[in-house]
């Protein structure tokens, strides 16, 4: 079975899962999300699948540059289920599963990855793997917490001008600030060890811990404003946690930025694999 044509089904699967949460949030009814999360179920259930068609036909390709879109549409995807299924975050599903759609058609339509990097010389560095795992889960929890702040502040600004209208769907202000909380300190542990990794790894490759390349550097600015953040969480009172909140939608910026740069520049990096 051809590996991209399960990544346009699960292209369908994620956009109709979209359709049917901004339906729930905006809707004045009561509507079962059920089918929402079932479509987005079977889409993460079929990116797990080509991950496997990948490591049994293609595995060098497993962990190319390019392949962090794929990875990361599957693991922002099956977080947002388990959290939604124990703290009923149902309304997540309306950015969570439209950047799901946009990551697998970055990956399909604006390929970096020119060349496939040989098994032994891109699978042998240990530190590869590690620094892409944690990579992934920091930018994950770290856009779960923002995705928290931008409901929280539109939740919050709700209750102060005491209006009743369809966003009612939006969990209470304390269940927001508890995810907001402990998603961002889970991607601030995960960016401190992720930044060491890549230095190793860049050392291991390219000779240099630091060589003040654009990807670097934004991916220190991403991690600074996740420490920046969490300072405002935890040693300020109510408008230190309204900074906090803008906090998180600069790091998405710097995130999303830090994805294009490294997508701009990979390409320099791919003969190195050789």
């Amino acid at each position: 079975m051809n590996a991209s044509f399960i990544l346009y089904l699960v292209i369908i699967l994620s956009l109709c899962a979209s359709i049917f949460f901004w339906r729930y949030l905006l809707s004045t009814e009561t509507k079962d999300t059920t089918l929402a999360h079932r479509l987005l179920m079977f889409a993460c259930a079929g990116l797990l699948f080509e991950r496997g068609l990948t490591l049994v036909f293609e595995q060098p390709a497993l962990f190319s540059p390019d392949s962090l879109k794929v990875w990361f549409a599957m693991t922002i995807g099956v977080v947002f289920l388990l959290l939604s299924h124990f703290r009923k975050t149902h309304v997540f599903g309306a950015i969570v599963a439209p950047w799901m759609c946009m990551s697998i058609l970055g990956y399909l339509a604006f390929p970096t990855s020119q060349t496939i990097q040989s098994t032994e010389s891109f699978l042998g560095n240990a530190w590869h793997p590690v620094h892409l795992a944690l990579f992934i889960l920091g930018e994950v929890t770290m856009i779960v917490a923002a995705v928290s702040a931008i409901f929280y502040l539109i939740q919050s600004r709700r209750l102060k001008e005491k209006r009743i209208d369809s966003l009612s769907k939006i969990p209470a202000l304390r269940v927001l600030e508890t995810i907001f909380n402990r998603f961002w300190l889970l991607a601030t542990l995960l960016f401190t060890l992720a930044i060491p990794a890549a230095g190793v790894l860049a050392k291991h490759q390219w000779g240099a811990y630091w060589s003040w390349e654009p990807k670097q550097i934004w991916a220190t600015c991403v991690w600074l404003s996740l420490l920046s953040g969490w300072q405002f969480f935890k040693l300020f009172s109510v408008h230190g946690r309204r900074r906090a909140q803008w906090v998180a939608y600069l790091s998405v910026v710097f995130s999303v930025s830090y994805w294009i740069v490294e997508n701009l520049t990979v390409a320099r990096h791919v003969g190195d694999y050789q």
